[in-house]
């Protein structure tokens, strides 16, 4: 209880350490509010040892922002992570813009009560016998390849940092798995000039001219989670200097059934990935999704939230796409938004980061 008024601003910190000694320290300045029981989620990240801040800071993710929670009513629900404080130092985001941005979200799991032993980011178990881990990260690139991946040369840039990045020496033991969508259905084609030219898969419509039903079910790009269950590329030790040719030679063309790929992908990785730790999932887009029953940003965010083992779900938005951050709030990754113009270095510093931050030594 407050012990003057019922707004009074009050302070939490915790302070813990990681296995080799570093101290870690959260805060979080807050008001209460009248009648509301407040969730604070705090996490202490091996990112942030022996990170000094200042007595109205804290560190997130690294770099010292302020340690005040803005919107304090946000707390009385979900509980506020993280996340509000990286919003907070953002500012008024205003009009959107073409531009990189960077925000790592905080994951649920790894909260740590006060006064409890803090987990660091860095960790070193399951050391295999050649020195590497055991499948430690493990991630899973799932890439974006409808029509619009077509335009300014978006697919072309994101194809070499596909490339460049599976081709690097990474951690001994990391294992990444390859898959992409559309998935085309029979003969049907990606696009398509008149009716005569869909092989009888219902009529050429829209602006995308695709092959489409009457009832508007675009059946040339399944929408079967199934089907997106088996990667082009399984999980496999890296660099990766083979087996890409198939993704490589790929056109774009198509719609944007983000919700079964996603689907397909989390039940490959649940199956097949190291239960040690949670595996990765690596969104590649530049769209919204479309063309199939089911799949809004929302239906992607709820299926990435509901996973049973959880999946880090991690997004890189290839230009500026409205609330598709929400999918790695979601599902306790990180979002990059990489510029159009630069799509290759974009996406190739975004993949880095992304695997940096979840890299188990």
């Amino acid at each position: 209880m407050p012990s003057g008024g019922e707004d009074d601003a009050f302070e939490v910190r915790i302070v813990g350490s990681t296995t080799s000694g570093e101290s870690i320290v959260a805060r979080r300045i807050a008001r209460f509010v009248a009648h509301e029981q407040l969730t604070i989620p705090v996490i202490l990240r091996g990112s942030c040892a022996d990170v000094p801040c200042a007595a109205d800071e804290s560190c997130v993710q690294g770099a010292c922002v302020s340690a005040e929670i803005q919107d304090v009513g946000s707390c009385a629900s979900a509980g506020c992570r993280e996340d509000v404080l990286l919003a907070s130092a953002d500012g008024d985001a205003g009009a959107l813009e073409d531009v990189s941005v960077t925000r790592d979200v905080a994951v649920p799991e790894a909260s740590t009560p006060s006064g409890g032993d803090s987990q660091s980011d860095s960790q070193s178990e399951a050391v295999a016998p050649d020195g590497g881990f055991h499948g430690c990260p493990e991630m899973m690139l799932l890439v974006d390849i409808s029509g619009s991946m077509d335009l300014d040369g978006r697919w072309d840039g994101a194809k070499i940092a596909i490339q460049n990045f599976l081709s690097a020496d990474r951690d001994p033991g990391a294992r990444i798995s390859l898959s992409y969508f559309p998935l085309r259905v029979g003969d049907i084609p990606n696009y398509c000039s008149g009716d005569a030219s869909c092989n009888g898969w219902g009529t050429c419509e829209g602006l995308a001219f695709t092959c489409s039903t009457p009832d508007s079910c675009y059946c040339s790009d399944t929408c079967e989670a199934i089907s997106y269950t088996s990667p082009i590329l399984p999980l496999s030790s890296v660099p990766l200097l083979t087996g890409l040719s198939e993704l490589l030679g790929k056109t774009a063309g198509g719609r944007t059934p983000t919700r079964p790929a996603v689907e397909g992908s989390l039940a490959y990785l649940q199956l097949n990935a190291n239960p040690t730790y949670p595996a990765n999932l690596v969104l590649i887009t530049d769209g919204e999704p479309d063309g199939c029953t089911d799949n809004t940003i929302p239906d992607v965010e709820a299926l990435v939230a509901a996973g049973n083992p959880a999946v880090r779900t991690h997004v890189i938005s290839i230009g500026v796409i409205q609330d598709v951050g929400n999918i790695a709030i979601a599902g306790g990754g990180r979002y990059d938004s990489v510029p159009t113009n630069n799509v290759q270095n974009g996406v190739e510093d975004a993949l880095t980061r992304i695997f940096d931050a979840v890299r188990c030594n």
